[in-house]
């Protein structure tokens, strides 16, 4: 190597080496006295991504464990209120039962026990309405988590949202609309104004069970129908009217679906015929000759019946004929004009009868018609129609007469009209109904029309049979028979929000996971079936459950619905019973404390489910997941420490390295920088 002076290239080899090793000593100690080997992002890139978000997940970590903590601390305040509510409600069990003891007790005893269950069920709205976690009410409903309605449809209703029910919007369709199980009845031979005509029992069979209905002769269908509604609480199953036909009756169940059964079973098939009615003339004479062709289960048999009969020779002459025919004639006891016929054979409801006449039907309405045409009155006047009296004043002409005579014709049974000339018409609206009319005298017949003076008019009507046959064929009033009629209902089937639901009577339900639980009733229509198929609309929820952020990242939650606990909210859902609520009970009676235990019974158990959704949710939900939390943070930490922090002992070694290299580097530099001065030596 030779020597110059121009460029130390020796000195910058150790300036180079000094610079390096002075670097690494500053590296050493920053990561020393930092404690961490990664301070900056030069330190390394891709380890300080890392280990910032680990940081940050570690920061979420500890937050989601205080989280859970603090969700427990608002779950034991809930369930330590609910606790004391539990104990109130078996002291007022413990009430009811004493009052149930009616042997015992005076009303003054089951007073004072009746006081002493309002002061519980205000004490139980009290700590419905006050426990609260700050300034969070817990028991009092706003923490529920409700659907608020429904956003295109009223066919939707009873909407039931849970925890698990994500807010929003859901769509619904039903794609098979519920049913209920309904029967009707063949044809009911008893209506509204004809009785039963012999004693008749309905075993009916629904849901809730059996019962035997007695039906006594003589009753309506009116009567049948409250009957066997009687005992709906028994059966679940509801009589009616047919919609389509109101001589039968339809037997519907009380509730929508598969499991709802019915079967209506009678123990006769004879009961309950209508006959049908014919019309004599008024007075009870015929009116003209005719001969009827009467058929029953019997046989057929002719009957001659003369003008100048009379009904009740009529029905005797028809009553000759009874053994052949199996058909009995009788006066209507509601109508004295008619002729009933009934079946007596005791066939069943395949019984049929047959009346047929060889006469239309002649009936004739009495019809009075003025002598003269009507003028223009000069004087007042007063025509008495059928009893009842009509003031006619002075300028009247025909038309007013009229509309005066026809204001009355509900009163007098009788219509006045014009018979083209000008002469006034009087006419019965009835067929076979007399008129009597009277003129009074102050008024001259030729100004009138028909002169001072008391006219009659007799209508006349033969038996109103006819050609054409009238029939009937028997049916029991109920519409049974010996035969039992069965029918089973049909569940609904849809979708909630395009997820296959689960049906159930007219109740659709989804459940998936934690996005979807929720269950709504679709209205039924006025008939026995449910809605119409199809898209039913949407349904709008909201959440107010409280929601508990437990974990360290985004939608990493849980939440709780605590349901109302107010009296009025507790010990719902009991049937057959005269209470629907908590807030209803009352023991001042034996009967009215046994109904008071069904309702305390259902609170306490509303209560105590609830509890144990509130420990199930503490023990499963909370704690397990602080357990899970607190491991994650452990192993995440020690993740990052060993990106981050600095290992000592290696660290401590390399700057002692560092530091000896710095030394020698000054060193060796300092003589480095002396080699130029060989130079001047050489030049002496």
């Amino acid at each position: 190597m030779g020597l110059s002076i121009a460029n130390n290239v020796a000195s910058l080899n150790a300036q180079h080496n000094l610079s390096r090793a002075s670097s690494n000593v500053a590296k050493s100690v920053e990561r020393l006295s930092s404690g961490l080997k990664i301070n900056k992002g030069a330190d390394g890139p891709a380890a300080l991504v890392i280990s910032e978000k680990q940081r940050a997940q570690i920061a979420g970590l500890n937050q989601a464990i205080d989280n859970t903590q603090k969700a427990a601390s608002v779950v034991q305040t809930a369930e330590g209120a609910l606790n004391e509510i539990n104990s109130l409600l078996v002291k007022v069990r413990t009430l009811a039962v004493d009052s149930a003891n009616s042997g015992v007790n005076d009303a003054d005893a089951l007073a004072a026990n009746q006081a002493e269950i309002t002061n519980a069920l205000d004490t139980i709205n009290r700590i419905a309405s006050n426990t609260q976690f700050g300034s969070k009410k817990l028991l009092d409903g706003s923490a529920s988590a409700p659907a608020t309605g429904v956003a295109t449809s009223t066919n939707l209703s009873s909407i039931t949202a849970t925890a698990r029910t994500a807010g929003g919007t859901y769509a619904v369709a039903v794609t098979t609309a519920a049913e209920k199980a309904k029967v009707t009845g063949a044809g009911a031979g008893v209506s509204g104004a004809t009785a039963l005509a012999a004693e008749e029992t309905l075993t009916v069979t629904g849901s809730l069970g059996t019962a035997t209905v007695t039906l006594a002769a003589g009753l309506t269908q009116s009567g049948i129908i409250d009957a066997i509604n009687a005992k709906t609480d028994e059966t679940g199953v509801v009589a009616e009217v047919d919609p389509a036909d109101s001589t039968k009756l339809r037997f519907t169940s009380s509730e929508y679906g598969a499991a709802e059964s019915i079967s209506v079973t009678s123990d006769t098939a004879t009961a309950g015929f209508k006959a049908p009615e014919i019309s004599g003339a008024s007075g009870g004479i015929l009116g003209a000759d005719e001969t009827l062709t009467i058929t029953g289960a019997g046989g057929t048999a002719t009957v001659a019946l003369l003008e100048d009969d009379s009904l009740a020779l009529a029905v005797l002459k028809i009553n000759d004929t009874k053994g052949t025919t199996g058909v009995e004639a009788f006066i209507d006891p509601d109508d004295s004009s008619k002729i009933r016929f009934k079946d007596i054979t005791g066939v069943g409801p395949t019984s049929a009868i047959s009346v047929v006449s060889d006469t239309a039907a002649t009936e004739y309405a009495a019809v009075i018609t003025a002598a003269n045409a009507f003028t223009t009155l000069t004087a007042d006047d007063t025509i008495e129609v059928n009893g009842v009296s009509i003031d006619l004043l002075i300028g009247d002409d025909i038309n007013d007469a009229i509309a005066k005579i026809n204001n009355e014709q509900y009163a007098t049974g009788v219509l006045a009209s014009d018979d083209g000339s000008g002469k006034l018409v009087f006419t019965s609206k009835e067929k076979g109904v007399d008129i009597d009319l009277t003129v009074a005298a102050i008024v001259s017949g030729t100004e009138v029309g028909i002169g001072p003076a008391i006219l009659t008019a007799s209508g006349k009507a033969s038996s109103g049979i006819g050609t054409t046959a009238l029939t009937s064929t028997g049916s029991l009033a109920s519409g049974v028979g010996t035969v039992a009629l069965t029918d089973t209902g049909v569940d609904i089937a849809g979708t909630i929000d395009g997820t296959a639901a689960t049906g159930l009577g007219n109740v659709l339900t989804s459940t998936t996971g934690d996005s979807l639980d929720l269950s709504f009733t679709v209205a039924a229509d006025t008939d026995a079936s449910s809605t119409v198929t199809g898209d039913q609309g949407t349904i709008a929820v909201t959440d107010n459950s409280l929601v508990f952020q437990i974990g360290a990242n985004q939608n990493q939650t849980a939440r709780i619905a605590i349901q109302d606990v107010s009296a009025n909210k507790l010990g719902t859902g009991v049937t057959g019973n005269q209470f629907t609520n908590l807030s209803e009970i009352d023991v001042t009676a034996a009967d009215k404390a046994q109904d008071s235990l069904a309702i305390i019974d259902q609170a306490i158990s509303n209560v105590t489910n609830l509890r144990g959704d509130l420990g199930a949710f503490q023990s499963n939900t909370l704690e397990s997941t602080a357990n899970n939390l607190r491991v994650t943070l452990e192993n995440t930490t020690n993740a990052e420490s060993v990106i981050r922090d600095t290992d000592f002992a290696s660290e401590i070694a390399a700057f002692t390295k560092n530091q000896v290299l710095v030394q020698a580097g000054g060193s060796v530099l300092s003589n480095a920088n002396q080699i130029p001065q060989l130079v001047l030596s050489l030049l002496r």
